[in-house]
């Protein structure tokens, strides 16, 4: 249930930013029509969503990794906590190396399977990282040039003259 409450709370954050801009077409009154209406440009472009995609699988299989590596910590710590408490416990094993004891072996492969989980969960995390890296350097150079904004100098300016001066410039626009 927990994960269930989880996967939907972040489904929700993710298509939070969509749904802020969908437009309500209920209201009474003219509609704006294409060329009047505002120009997105945080648009959900197909890389745009694969960077954040990543970098959320990124964190969430890092984080199962780390969940899997402590259980299986757990289970290391429960067989040494039996082998310290009946040493005959541990002693015992069968011709492959297995522990006599069916706990005892129960534990050892569950805590091997949790090491394998985790060691792959962990990899796939490092892959998605360097993914998302390579997908955000990649949208950066989606505008690699800035908006041409002109520069509109003051009319009147005020400003301390070469000779040790004032110089008071004002600025005329000709039509």
């Amino acid at each position: 249930m927990a994960r269930a409450v989880w996967l939907a709370l972040c489904l929700i954050a993710a298509l939070r930013p969509a749904l802020a801009f969908t437009q309500d077409t209920t209201r009474a009154g003219p509609q704006p029509d294409a060329a009047t209406r505002p120009v997105r440009t945080d648009a959900w472009r197909p890389l745009r969503v694969a960077k954040w995609a990543t970098l959320g699988t990124a964190i969430l299989s890092v984080g199962y990794g780390f969940a899997a590596s402590l259980a299986a910590d757990t289970r290391y710590d429960r067989i040494e906590a039996a082998c310290a408490a009946a040493d005959a416990r541990c002693e015992r094993r069968s011709a492959s190396g297995a522990y006599a004891d069916a706990q005892l072996q129960r534990l050892h492969d569950e805590a091997q399977r949790l090491d394998g989980r985790a060691r792959l969960a962990l990899l796939a995390g490092q892959v998605a990282a360097a993914a998302s890296v390579l997908l955000f350097i990649l949208d950066l150079q989606e505008n690699p040039a800035p908006p041409n904004v002109p520069y509109e100098p003051p009319r009147i300016r005020l400003a301390p003259s070469t000779d040790g001066g004032a110089r008071l410039t004002v600025r005329v626009p000709v039509p």
